[in-house]
């Protein structure tokens, strides 16, 4: 395969990508109900679990019934090292497999040189992170030739910046990167929530026109804290809000998130119902 970059992909107002999608991550204990849910047309796969070529087999599978969509977990787009180029030769092999038309990540850094964190977090919202978000993005987009989407995270914590709020960093990211949003709603409203503030005035300072990937998933309560642990049914509260975004645009494809608790897989997949008629209604 050729592994030269592709050329850059240029920002602009308009990105056309196939969005209008609804669905689920893949994770085998939902396949059963999945497969018997004719409202499910799109599937979300970690492309971290793809990456052995031994997988592929199930990748194609996968791609020839449903609308396969990328996401990933290991980019650390806002660590100071660049991005690895093994890894991002991974991710192209794992899109070009599905004929992905974007690609999705969290805006946050998962490694510091030498160092695998572990987890997700959180980016210091300045002006140097966004030129260090701004050079990677660059190098990302170009190698793979694919609008990156990224994703706004859970933060256990406000981290105090003289530069910018949470929110207007992440809209300056995207300003001037040019990618794709992957709206989280549940962790918007579960920082909100854990933090004190207004998850409908928090929203309404997040850059809707560049939306293509919505998120939903459904938490749970540890000691005073809300925690996005992806293991109960979307809360009422996050369904309100998808009905406000919405009500902007609907240019996007709906993902349910659920890795563990798949007790009742029927009330975990039927929420993809409950999506359709939310968003097209």
């Amino acid at each position: 395969m050729n592994s030269e970059p592709r050329g850059a992909v240029e920002p602009g107002p308009v990105v056309n990508v196939r969005t209008g999608g609804f669905g689920l991550g893949y994770r085998s204990e939902l396949m059963d109900e999945i497969s018997n849910a004719a409202y499910v047309d799109t599937l979300e796969v970690l492309s971290e679990q793809f990456f052995d070529s031994k997988s592929r087999e199930l990748l194609r599978e996968l791609a020839a019934a449903y609308h396969v969509v990328p996401h990933g977990t290991g980019l650390s787009i806002g660590s100071f090292t660049r991005p690895r180029p093994e890894y991002l030769q991974s991710i192209r092999q794992v899109c070009d497999e599905i004929g992905a038309d974007y690609y999705s990540e969290h805006l946050c850094m998962t490694r510091a040189p030498g160092v695998n964190m572990g987890h997700l977090g959180p980016l210091l919202p300045s002006r140097a992170s966004v030129d260090i978000v701004a050079r990677n993005v660059d190098i990302v987009q170009n190698e793979l030739g694919l609008p990156l989407a990224l994703e706004n995270i859970t933060q256990p914590l406000i981290l105090p910046s003289p530069d910018m709020s949470e929110a207007e960093f992440f809209s300056e990211v995207i300003d001037r990167t040019g990618a794709l949003v992957l709206l989280d709603i549940t962790n918007l409203y579960t920082n909100c929530v854990n933090q004190g503030r207004d998850p409908d005035a928090e929203l309404s300072h997040m850059p809707l026109d560049r939306v293509r990937h919505v998120h939903l998933a459904g938490g749970r309560w540890r000691d005073d804290v809300l925690v996005d642990s992806h293991s109960h049914p979307v809360p009422d509260a996050v369904w309100e809000l998808l009905k406000t975004v919405s009500s902007i645009t609907r240019n996007f494809n709906l993902i349910i998130e659920h890795d563990q608790n798949y007790a009742d897989p029927a009330t975990i997949v039927s929420q993809v119902a409950r999506a359709r008629e939310v968003v097209l209604t």
